[in-house]
């Protein structure tokens, strides 16, 4: 027991030895500095706009210029595109140039084509295949490409796509391929 609390009184000790070979606390409050204000410090000065600074120069040529050594970026359309009845993703993608992009992974994309109770309606067989690109925009179906052999299936599929809506949402196209 004896040897339990020597062992604390030494930890203790050592834990006030380097506390104090610290030097204390060196945080000053404020008022409390051994160490003078910067000279300007607490007077009043006017601010410069920071729009012509980049990267700490000035920006002497904002306006005008040559474009050519500017990317190819179309700038952010304001507004929604119009979709029309029956386009095609490529369609879609063009209809929808310049807005501003908002990526939704493929798997939480594709997550409703996967369901079968999308195609039960069209009575889908294992004989049956096709493959299919959708233009997604704000959750509904603007652009459909279906590729299958079976006419009545494509005509049946395109109606079940047109009435699907993406639980995610947004007024962005992003596209998704489905293969069966």
């Amino acid at each position: 027991m004896a040897g339990a609390t020597t062992k604390a009184a030494t930890l203790a000790s050592a834990l006030l030895l380097a506390i104090s070979a610290c030097g204390g606390s060196s945080v000053h409050k404020v008022g409390q500095s051994k160490y003078p204000p910067p000279p300007g410090f607490g007077e009043d000065h006017e601010l410069e706009p920071m729009d012509d600074y980049v990267d700490g120069e000035v920006n002497q040529d904002v306006s005008g210029g040559d474009d050519s050594d500017r990317g190819n970026e179309e700038p952010v359309r304001r507004g929604e595109p119009e979709f029309a009845a029956g386009m095609s993703v490529q369609q879609a993608i063009e209809a929808a140039q310049g807005t501003e992009r908002i990526n939704i992974d493929q798997e939480t994309l594709g997550y409703p084509l996967t369901q079968a109770s999308l195609y039960e309606p069209c009575k889908v067989t294992a004989n049956d295949h096709f493959k299919l690109k959708v233009a997604v925009w704000n959750g509904k179906a603007v652009g459909i490409d279906l590729d299958t052999k079976n006419e009545a299936l494509k005509q049946c599929l395109t109606r079940q796509l047109l009435d699907l809506t993406w639980k995610d949402k947004v007024k962005s196209l992003n596209v998704v391929e489905y293969e069966m």
